[in-house]
């Protein structure tokens, strides 16, 4: 034993020639690793001679194999092998990098921040990252630092940049009566096993052509020409122009597909230079109530028949789309007009009252039954009643 212990006191260092080629991080060199230890200890055995008989180094394979802490299988497996060339270190990308700070967070953590942020967003309170750094080593107990939070925020799908949120949608209460009564109904009618179709129109103009096309890559135009062509140079296709005669293309969506004997198109007259940018200015309400009562309420109410469902046409609010026959008074009413609404609702008012307190009631009475939608009535509204009565149920939603 103590010809054994002589033989380890006197080691040196230089006993150990193999190294990794390649210094610093240790990041995917595992296999350079597990074959540098092997062969030094492999040397070391050697140099002790019969000294490392009767020792744990006797046994080389499970003596590597307790200090690496690997299996006895690893180190046999890349023992003889030698990799042809030192692996370079993971290229760490911009994404790696935020999806790696993002990873070395808790799931719960993530969701805190996540509410943290809703939070302020909610109370228009300024979110700096300093600022979210500061709450969450206070309240997550978040131990890195500021540019890994960063990349963190930006794994989790967050970014600093410009607001553009406008939350006039969610803050106006008549926009939000309006879509609940929308999707309220939408969910009722899919409950119903409604038979769904989709109106609106859209413009095209006679010189439109597609935006794109094969076309040459190299040079000017007229080096272009000349390689496409020598007789007849064209050096591109054309382009095509968004203007002359405009045509409204109107037609309904179905299930099936475009529903048939709903395609119609209604070309502009007039003066083209007179032409307004907007196809809005030419269409009106009794171009719409026409096309909805001979071409889209046969073919939809036949559709609907062969499929055995109840028919549901969903068009937007587009003024000549819903162009309204009833409405509650407003104060540009007439004192007549705003006393026969109060009669014909039943509410009591004195004969001999002026205008604007009788105006007064009828906006309390429109406020207490839910506002001033409730008593609109709409054209097609009239039509799809008339169409109820003669053909069978249908059913109309107005999109808000």
């Amino acid at each position: 034993m103590s010809k054994k212990g002589s033989s380890f006191a006197n080691l040196n260092l230089d006993v150990f020639p193999f190294k990794i080629d390649s210094p610093g991080h240790i990041a995917g060199k595992e296999e350079h690793l597990v074959v540098t230890v092997y062969k030094n200890l492999v040397k070391l055995k050697e140099t002790l001679g019969e000294s490392a008989e009767e020792c744990t180094i006797n046994n080389v394979l499970e003596f590597a194999s307790a200090i690496l802490g690997v299996d006895r299988s690893t180190v046999v497996a890349h023992a003889n092998k030698i990799p042809a060339s030192s692996p370079s270190r993971v290229p760490q990308t911009r994404k790696y990098r935020r999806e790696r700070a993002a990873a070395m967070m808790y799931v719960e953590d993530k969701r805190a921040i996540m509410d943290h942020l809703q939070f302020c967003w909610k109370n228009d309170q300024f979110i700096s990252l300093k600022g979210l750094l500061k709450w969450a080593r206070s309240s997550i107990n978040y131990r890195y630092g500021l540019s890994t939070l960063g990349c963190a925020l930006a794994g989790m799908g967050l970014c600093y940049r410009q607001k553009s949120h406008n939350p006039i949608i969610e803050e106006r209460r008549d926009l939000i009566f309006l879509r609940e009564k929308y999707l309220k109904g939408m969910k009722y009618l899919r409950t119903q096993n409604g038979y769904f179709v989709f109106f609106d129109e859209t413009w095209v103009f006679a010189g439109m052509v597609l935006g794109k096309g094969w076309q040459i890559q190299w040079g000017t135009m007229y080096e272009r020409a000349r390689l496409a062509n020598i007789e007849k140079p064209l050096p591109v296709p054309k382009k095509g122009k968004n203007k002359g005669k405009r045509g409204i293309v109107m037609a309904v969506l179905s299930e099936d597909g475009i529903l048939e004997g709903s395609v119609k198109v209604i070309i502009s007259g007039g003066n083209v230079d007179d032409q307004k940018e907007d196809y809005h200015q030419e269409m009106t309400a009794s171009l719409c109530e026409d096309y909805l009562i001979n071409n889209v309420f046969p073919s939809l109410l036949k559709a609907a028949a062969d499929a055995g469902r109840p028919p549901v046409l969903v068009l937007d609010n587009a003024s000549y789309h819903c162009r309204t026959i009833e409405n509650a008074p407003t104060s540009a009413s007439k004192i007549a007009g705003i006393k026969e609404f109060l009669d014909t609702e039943g509410v009591h008012y004195d004969r001999y009252e002026l205008k604007p307190a009788l105006y007064k009631k009828v906006q309390e009475y429109i406020k207490s039954v839910g506002g001033r939608t409730v008593f609109k009535k709409y054209f097609v509204d009239k039509v799809v009643q008339n169409a109820e009565t003669k053909l069978s149920a249908f059913l109309l939603i107005i999109a808000y």
